[in-house]
């Protein structure tokens, strides 16, 4: 399976993030589509698919860095090396919102965390480096700690996409205490994949006692 290291919001957190994004997406960009009849008067038709929808609150999460595939059998140890590396840092309170950016790659809309991200950070450069030594795949992405929040379809115009980016600028959600790094694991690529939480990774643990 694919295996990655992620930060997940509350549910509670991820309800409300997707209520927003539902509400002022809509007011922002309707998701009808307008076609004209023939005899060139405008006709209002619902499209047979949404052009944007929200991301499940169950799928809004951080990725911090992704390992590619591993092997089930390797899951585990992975596991144990991440954890004796991430543990020495503590928790960090942090929120969705701040700048909304676009990945036209993958049609999504993104938030990005803020707060105590830069205790995040050192998390992020203490995870790359326990994967370094056991061998797995390095990912060399930078950090960048954002969260999925809208898919859109390509027909999606661009005027609308910026209406709705526009409406998501300024929102934050409220703040939590991010107190572990999930370990995850997918077994197919896409936004339409689900994912599976194998381990939850303590922050702070060894600073107990």
């Amino acid at each position: 399976m694919y295996l990655s290291a992620a930060v997940i919001p509350p549910l509670h957190v991820a309800r409300s993030v997707f209520h927003e994004v539902t509400t002022r997406g809509s007011e922002a960009a309707p998701r009808r589509s307008m076609t004209r009849a023939a005899s060139g008067h405008p006709v209002l038709t619902f499209s047979p698919r949404p052009l944007w929808q929200a991301i499940p609150p169950e799928r809004m999460l951080t990725q911090l860095s992704r390992f590619g595939y591993v092997d089930v059998a390797d899951a585990e140890s992975l596991g144990r090396s991440l954890s004796r590396q991430v543990s020495p840092h503590g928790p960090c309170l942090v929120s969705v919102g701040g700048p909304v950016t676009v990945d036209h790659s993958r049609n999504l809309v993104l938030m990005r965390l803020q707060g105590e991200v830069d205790r995040l950070e050192d998390v992020f450069h203490s995870l790359q480096s326990a994967v370094r030594r056991p061998g797995f795949v390095h990912d060399r992405r930078r950090f960048d700690p954002t969260v999925p929040v809208l898919a859109f379809d390509h027909d999606l115009s661009p005027r609308a996409l910026d209406q709705v980016v526009q409406a998501l600028a300024g929102y934050s959600s409220r703040s939590w205490t991010a107190s572990s790094v999930a370990l995850v694991g997918r077994e197919l690529s896409g936004r339409d994949s689900r994912h599976v939480v194998l381990d939850h990774l303590s922050l702070g643990a060894a600073l107990v006692g």
